[in-house]
């Protein structure tokens, strides 16, 4: 299902997302395994390609206490393994300190200035129920809403048949668009992979999985073209 999502085309475009889908399923499998060495060293460099990756630590940290029944007790020195996650954002933040002139924000300062990318602001959110019926655009962001509730519901269920930890993780992603004024949308949601694991769990019927990978597809194959052609998915 991860591969027929209508944005998995962002995996093998220049974006961080492939790489981040796969170190923050590395870092909870690590995590299964009891293996807190090698989930933090995921963890330490999924922040390094994204920041937003460090909702891995608290996520993770909650993992740990779930799997010691939440008794502190159980609670060993490995614990504070977990603590070197954002070691990798804080080394990209210094590399881009050296490189920038002493801004280590650059990214953020650049989001918000091209692409509007500004903390609470929720302005696409009300042009996409204001003009949806007269702007492409505003289709475009009223598809985003849709899927973030969709994306809520999922990580309801991720809550239910994986743990809370997965749903933390889950919706700590999911709130990030919607702080963003839907910036991006896409892209957040296409790794947040504990929902499309809650999706394959939450639809067992043959027919119905076979129509959601015939509509996802076909999602799959249009946004493709659209941004192969130089359209905005942002």
């Amino acid at each position: 299902m991860i591969s027929l999502f209508p944005f998995s085309f962002f995996y093998s475009a220049s974006y961080t997302e492939s790489l981040f889908l796969l170190l923050a399923a590395a870092s909870f499998y690590w995590a299964e395994e009891d293996r807190w060495g090698l989930a933090a060293l995921a963890g330490l460099f999924c922040t390094a390609g994204k920041a937003v990756a460090l909702f891995l630590l608290p996520a993770l940290l909650l993992r740990y206490l779930e799997k010691k029944s939440f008794i502190f007790k159980k609670i060993r020195k490995d614990i504070c393994c977990l603590f070197a996650i954002p070691f990798g954002a804080i080394a990209y933040f210094c590399f881009l300190h050296v490189s920038f002139g002493g801004n280590p924000l650059v990214l953020i300062h650049a989001a918000e200035k091209y692409w509007e990318r500004d903390l609470f602001n929720f302005t696409r959110m009300q042009y996409a129920f204001t003009h949806f019926l007269a702007d492409g655009k505003a289709c475009l962001y009223l598809f985003y809403v849709f899927l973030i509730i969709i994306f809520l519901w999922l990580a309801i269920k991720a809550w239910r048949s994986l743990s809370a930890s997965y749903a933390l993780f889950s919706l700590c992603l999911i709130s990030l668009p919607l702080l963003t004024s839907l910036q991006c949308t896409g892209r957040y949601l296409s790794v947040i992979f504990p929902c499309f694991i809650a999706l394959a769990c939450a639809v067992t019927s043959l027919p119905l999985r076979y129509a959601l990978y015939v509509i996802s597809s076909g999602m799959l194959a249009a946004l493709s073209v659209y941004f192969i052609l130089g359209g905005r998915l942002y």
